[in-house]
Order: structure tokens, then sequence, then C-alpha cells
């Protein structure tokens, strides 16, 4: 339906040296940066029997699809030619995204089922589940990991996110997988939620405000205080969210719209937030901006006009 759709099916590497893209309902494509950051096509492979739904890196250049036949599928991109490495039935229903730890040695997958799943990768390939996160209404359609791997989002058709402790899971029992405690509920948006994304980690010991951003098919972006669970702020786009993100420094949230725009907003002083950048396709090009990125003073994007016509990234400097 209209809510798979808009499932993530781009990802960028930790340090921008990939781009993945799902090219078919079951190929994906990888292209590599450049010296010079521009990126090259370098393979395309297929993945799935059924479609593909999202695709995410690993830092250690482990590239992890999810797919409508319940399975995610792990693939070696350190290679000349990637290679699987496993394959399993990882939810009962529809797998609609995934997300790895910082570190790479923690998965989350989400789904149809409701649930969203965690495993750990104790050898960068071999997954064991070691929890599970219980409690939304309906389909939870995006996962994300704080940068210190102690807070996990989801985010749900049931128009809410949740907030879930991961400290949890380095306390379990080996032999079973544990149920992950809820930290906050929130809610403020009037539609299904398709993405989030955590604050980055301060170092000073006088801000540690955990923050969130979340995009919904309701066409805002809310900015959240895990703490409080309290809405911060609310920016308008004219129609549904496709993507968020926080900048490195986390005073910017980019965030990708249906209407064919990026935009970028200043969150650095939440009294006068402002849109300080903006870029549109023409309506008659009827391409999507489907991915970005932050990497030093630069947001890196790609756009699409289907999906087995997807541009090479590009640049924006602010």
């Amino acid at each position: 339906g209209s809510v798979r759709n808009l499932c993530t099916f781009t990802s960028f590497s930790r340090g921008l040296k990939f781009f993945a893209a799902v090219v078919s309902d079951v190929k994906v494509c990888v292209w590599k940066q450049n010296a010079d950051n521009t990126f090259e096509r370098t393979v395309t492979f297929e993945v799935h029997a059924d479609s593909i739904n999202s695709c995410e890196f690993s830092s250690k250049n482990v590239l992890c699809t999810t797919s409508r036949e319940h399975k995610i599928r792990l693939h070696d991109l350190n290679l000349e030619n990637p290679i699987e490495v496993q394959c399993i039935e990882a939810h009962d229903d529809e797998v609609y995204n995934c997300c790895f730890s910082p570190e790479g040695n923690l998965l989350a997958t989400c789904g149809a089922d409701k649930l969203v799943n965690l495993w750990s990768l104790s050898d960068s390939v071999t997954l064991e589940k070691v929890g599970l996160a219980s409690g939304h209404r309906k389909s939870v359609l995006f996962a994300a990991i704080s940068d210190d791997s102690n807070l996990l989002c989801s985010a749900s058709e049931d128009k809410t996110l949740r907030v879930w402790d991961l400290t949890s899971i380095r306390q379990r029992d080996a032999l079973s997988p544990v149920a992950v405690p809820t930290v906050c509920r929130l809610r403020g948006h009037d539609d299904a939620v398709v993405c989030c994304s955590f604050s980055p980690v301060r170092q000073s010991a006088s801000d540690n405000q955990v923050k969130i951003c979340s995009g919904s098919l309701d066409g805002s972006v809310i900015l959240w205080d895990v703490q409080t669970a309290a809405i911060l702020l609310r920016c308008r786009h004219s129609e549904a969210l496709l993507g968020c993100s926080f900048s490195v420094c986390g005073n910017f949230i980019s965030s990708i719209c249906l209407d064919n725009s990026l935009r970028l907003w200043n969150v650095g002083d939440i009294e006068n937030v402002q849109c300080v950048q903006e870029g549109k396709i023409s309506e008659r090009e009827s391409k999507l901006v489907i991915g970005s990125a932050f990497v030093a003073g630069k947001l890196i994007h790609a756009f699409a006009s289907s999906k087995s016509n997807i541009g090479k990234p590009t640049v924006w400097t602010f």
C-alpha cells in the first residue's frame, strides 16, 4: 500500500564511503565515493525473491536488506563482488526497515507484525536475536538507535513513536531474548510516522538533553525532548515526509518530502527556527529526493525519477 511505498530504500555508509539504493523490486545498486567526493556506480546485484523494502549499512560495510518475504539478508561489501553472508526470517510479516548501532554489533528490524526485533552480530555477519520491543498498535515503519547505543526509537503507522531502553540487552540471560522496556511514548503526529532520528550525543555535561526528530505522512517534522516527551518545535511541508536526520553538530535537521523538496532547518535556536536552504526539482521531471546524509559541512543527497532511474548523489554545502 501507500505506506509501504514510502519506506526508506537508500542508505549512506558511515563515513560516506558507499551509497546504496534499491533499484528494482529485487536488486540493489551500490555507488562508491571517489577521492574528489563524487560517486561512481560500482555494482548492482540481486537480493531477494520478493520486493525489497529497505537497505542499511553497518559501520563495517555490511549491507542489510529487508523485504516483503519476512526476511533480512546480510551482504559483505568489503569484497570486490558483494556476497550474501546470512539470510534469516526476522519477522512473522513484512519487514519494513532496519538500522545498525554505530559500532555495528547490534541490528534492529521492524515490520508489519508491530514489533522491533534486536539482533547481535558477534562477528559482523552472524545474527542472534537478543531482544524485542513490543507495544505499537500498528505496523512499525522505521527504527533508529542513538549514538551511544543506549536508546532505540521506533516510528509507527499508529501515529506514535516509542523510545526504548537498550541497556537491558547487555544484562540479559544469554539463553533468551529480553523484552526491552519503554522509556516514553511520543504522541503529536496526525498520521503514520515514517522516519525518526536521534540528535548526536553531546560532549558537554551541561547539555545532556536527548532529542529526536520525526517525520510523518501529515507533512510535519517534530523535534522532541525525550526526557519530558514534550514537543520542542514543529516544521511543515506541503505533503508527506519521506525522511529526516540531524547534522553531526545537532544544529540542523534535513527533511525530505513527497513534494520533491529537500529542506534544511536551523534548530540551534529553538525560539528562532528557520528553513535556511531548500532544493526542489521541477514538477515535470517527476523526481523525488530519496536519501540524504550529513558529513562535515555538507549535505549529500540523491534524486530519483523511479526505482530503476536513480541519479548519483550530489552535494550541498552550507
